[in-house]
């Protein structure tokens, strides 16, 4: 979902779930966020045993904001 102005992409929104998870290049210079929050940063905090809804807490987010964030995450590829 693509969100325009003034003839230029400006956010672009997954097309998944409530779209939570935003790309703005105005907002933590262009990597996915959660109203501000990055999801590889939700995502680190998973990865080091942090409940869901610890991380919900922490960041003042809903459960599902949190598991939007790493659903999103874990969609993404992997470097090689």
């Amino acid at each position: 979902d693509w969100q325009t102005g003034d003839g230029y992409a400006f956010q672009y929104r997954p097309p998944q779930g409530r779209n939570v998870v935003k790309l703005n290049p105005e907002i933590e210079f262009g990597l996915p966020n959660v109203h501000r929050i990055r999801t590889e940063t939700i995502l680190q905090r998973f990865l080091a045993q942090e409940s869901v809804d610890e991380s919900a807490d922490d960041f003042d987010l809903e459960q599902e904001e949190v598991e939007q964030a790493l659903r999103y995450e874990w969609a993404l590829p992997k470097a090689a």
